[in-house]
C-alpha cells in the first residue's frame, strides 16, 4: 500500500501534489467517525468509472450521508487517485492485530 501511494505521488504534477496536501489536511481535520465514513465511501467508489462516481456522489444516499465538503473531498481524492492514509477503525472498534 505504501509503495502504491509513493508511485501515485511521483506521478502527480506539483499542482496536483499541492491539491493532494490540501485534501489530506482537510481529511485529517474531520472527526474520526467522519474519516471512517469517508474512507468506506472512497473504497466503495474507487472501482467505478469517473461518470459512475459522479452519479453516485449526487445520489440522495450520498447527499444525505455526506456534507458538501465531504463529497468534495471524495471527488478530489478520486480525481487524483488518492486513498485515505489509512482505513480507520470505526469508533469503539477493537484494534486490528
Amino acid at each position: 500500500a505504501i509503495l502504491r501511494r509513493m508511485e501515485t505521488w511521483e506521478h502527480l504534477s506539483p499542482e496536483q501534489q499541492e491539491r493532494a496536501r490540501d485534501l489530506f489536511h482537510s481529511f485529517r481535520q474531520l472527526p474520526p467517525e467522519r474519516r471512517h465514513a469517508l474512507a468506506e465511501a472512497f473504497h466503495e467508489l474507487r472501482d467505478l468509472s469517473p461518470e459512475e462516481r459522479e452519479k453516485a456522489l449526487d445520489t440522495d444516499r450520498f447527499r444525505s450521508n455526506f456534507s458538501e465538503q465531504e463529497r468534495s473531498l471524495l471527488r478530489g481524492m478520486n480525481e487524483l487517485g488518492l486513498a485515505p492514509l489509512h482505513h480507520p477503525q470505526p469508533p469503539g472498534a477493537p484494534p486490528k492485530e
